[in-house]
């Protein structure tokens, strides 16, 4: 019975080592497909808003082409008439 008594301290670390590695073997590969299945699904989603942005990046790019061929036709757009007075400097002298 002095086992029990001196050495039990010990037996109790070597199993309680025992389980955290197994539960820890058991949850590593579970972690890993989780993470490769985060991973992918979250690719999936940026292959599919980048192709979005494309498609409106595209058309963006071909407004821009016309509006650099026609720069001074305002035949479509609104013009605002402005005067401007000329401001003569005071000088204090």
């Amino acid at each position: 019975m002095d086992f029990v008594g001196k050495n039990f301290a010990v037996v109790w670390k070597i199993i309680l080592a025992l389980i955290v590695l197994v539960v820890f073997i058991r949850i590593v590969p579970l972690l890993a497909v989780a993470g490769v299945l985060l991973f992918l699904i979250l690719k999936v989603k940026r292959y599919f808003k980048d192709k979005k942005n494309y498609v409106f990046k595209s058309q963006d790019k071909q407004n821009i082409k016309k509006d650099k061929e026609e720069p001074f036709d305002f035949s479509h757009k609104k013009i605002i008439d402005v005067d401007y007075y000329e401001v003569k400097k005071s000088s204090k002298s």
